[in-house]
This record gives structure tokens, C-alpha cells and sequence, in this order.
């Protein structure tokens, strides 16, 4: 609930068997409302009742501007011009959910807490927690876009679009990437690396999508 999406390479084995079922993802739907999708590479949960306070696809420029670099990092790691596109190795997943798991964890009463284990969320992270290689392409290695790349793709979509973005974000260009970058990191969409990001599976999602971008209402100025 606290992810939108949650990779079975970002989460202990045991986790995995139980995202890869039919129960879990039944019985969040059934509480929760929301429409649960699991693909090969995890669980998505689709909020298809305004449940959230943030939705991606959403609205704003920034909103839309994650949308339309998600397009083209899309194009990008599909490769059409036979251009070959470097992978990496993800960072380490696992350890950002144990993180995650503490923070939540630090809700509860401490009268009533038990570890099961000794292996807390502060163990260091290591190569084994990766998880599952055949999650990604290239034997665990993700799709790697440079800054460079999305800098370039933020200028065309402010030319293309024109007004439809406001002038302080063609004043400020960058400002618009590394908001947008954070929105989809938020989402699971990417990861943020030095030096750009790791395209995650959510990406292919926006593929074949057909951005429409609304142009932004004018005022007539009277004299």
C-alpha cells in the first residue's frame, strides 16, 4: 500500500512467492477497492478511485511532463535506430524496502514488538539482494538513461508543446526534468543513478501512448 508498484527483484523471496499469487492481490482489491494488476515483473496497484493524494498519469505540467519523458525513455530503450542502450546492475531494492518496513514499523508500540530475527533494516546491502535476475533484461541489469538524454527530451517536449507549459518552466527547463524524474521515481518508474536513471518495467507500460497536452487558456490583455 505504501508503493505503487512493488518489484518481486525489490523484496525477500518469501514476499515474492506471496505478490506472484492470486490471494494477496484479491484481498487488497477487496479492501482497498483499487484494482490490483501482476505482471511478470510484479504487482501494480491502479488507483481507479481517486484513493490517493498523488496519480500518475495525472494533471499539471509536471505531471505531464513525466508522462511524455516516459514516452520517450520508452522509444528510447526500444531502440528503434538500432542504437544500443547501456545496462547497470539495480541498486539495491531490497534494502530500500527493509528501510521502508522500518519507518512503518516505528508505528507500532514498542510493548508489543517482537524481531523475529537478528537481520534488521540497517544490515548492509549486498550483491544477493538483488533478488531475481530474470527480472530485467541483460541477467538483472536495467536499461540506463543518461542526463543528457532527458535534458534533450525535456527541451523538444517544451518546443513541441509550446504554451502548454507555462513560461517559468521554459525559463527553467531543468527545474521541470528533475521534478518530473522525481515524480516517476516516486512511481516505480525509474531509479534515480549519478548520472540519470535505470528505466524499471513500469516504463514499457507508456510505450504506444498518444500524449495530449492541453494547451494552457490565454487572457487578452485590454488596452
Amino acid at each position: 500500500m505504501e508503493s505503487p508498484v512493488v518489484y518481486h527483484a525489490d523484496v525477500e523471496p518469501a514476499v515474492a512467492n506471496h505478490l506472484r499469487g492470486s490471494a494477496l492481490a484479491a484481498d487488497l482489491a477487496r479492501l482497498t477497492g483499487l484494482r490490483v494488476e501482476r505482471q511478470a515483473e510484479g504487482v501494480l496497484l491502479v488507483d481507479t478511485a481517486g484513493f490517493t493524494t498523488e496519480r500518475f498519469p495525472g494533471t499539471g505540467s509536471v505531471a505531464q511532463a513525466a508522462v511524455l519523458l516516459a514516452v520517450e525513455m520508452a522509444d528510447r530503450v526500444a531502440d528503434p535506430d538500432g542504437r544500443r542502450v547501456k545496462r547497470l546492475p539495480p541498486p539495491g531494492g531490497l534494502a530500500r524496502q527493509r528501510a521502508l518496513a522500518s519507518h512503518i514499523d516505528t508505528g507500532l508500540p514498542t510493548a508489543t514488538l517482537v524481531r523475529l530475527d537478528d537481520a534488521g533494516p540497517d544490515e548492509p546491502w549486498t550483491a544477493d539482494d538483488r533478488g531475481d535476475p530474470d527480472e530485467a533484461d541483460g541477467a538483472g541489469r536495467l536499461p540506463f538513461i543518461t542526463d543528457s538524454f532527458l535534458r534533450t527530451a525535456v527541451g523538444e517536449i517544451l518546443q513541441r508543446y509550446g504554451t502548454a507549459f507555462g513560461a517559468q518552466w521554459h525559463a527553467d527547463p531543468e527545474r521541470l526534468r528533475v521534478e518530473a524524474v522525481a515524480l516517476l521515481e516516486r512511481f516505480g518508474a525509474v531509479t534515480a543513478v549519478p548520472g540519470g536513471v535505470l528505466v524499471r518495467p513500469l516504463v514499457g507500460r507508456y510505450r504506444h501512448t498518444v500524449a495530449t497536452v492541453k494547451p494552457r487558456a490565454t487572457t487578452e490583455t485590454l488596452f
